[in-house]
């Protein structure tokens, strides 16, 4: 039995943010995924409204909020969201 749900995780550096980068590494990795099989994917993510809303206008949905899940530089602990979406409709 193959594995159904692919994971991917993504950084864009400060200095090239707002160029759409983020964007196209998630349209292709969604791509790549359903061309090997796969019938979702999914993300965990630190809590952040802009990486959420972009996920949302590329279809996941929130599926839960994982409490203090990842801590950032400073060693503050953030919430992480599990970001789902199938790929049956690209």
């Amino acid at each position: 039995m193959s594995n159904q749900i692919a994971n991917a995780g993504f950084m864009v550096r400060d200095t090239h943010r707002g160029r759409g980068l983020g964007s196209l590494l998630v349209k292709a990795s969604l791509h790549l995924a359903k061309n090997l099989g796969f019938r979702a994917m999914q993300f965990n993510m630190m809590t952040n409204t802009l990486h959420v809303k972009l996920y949302e206008k590329i279809g996941f949905k929130v599926l839960g909020i994982v409490p203090q899940a990842v801590p950032d530089r400073s060693g503050k602990y953030h919430d992480s969201f599990i970001m789902h979406r199938f790929l049956t409709n690209l």
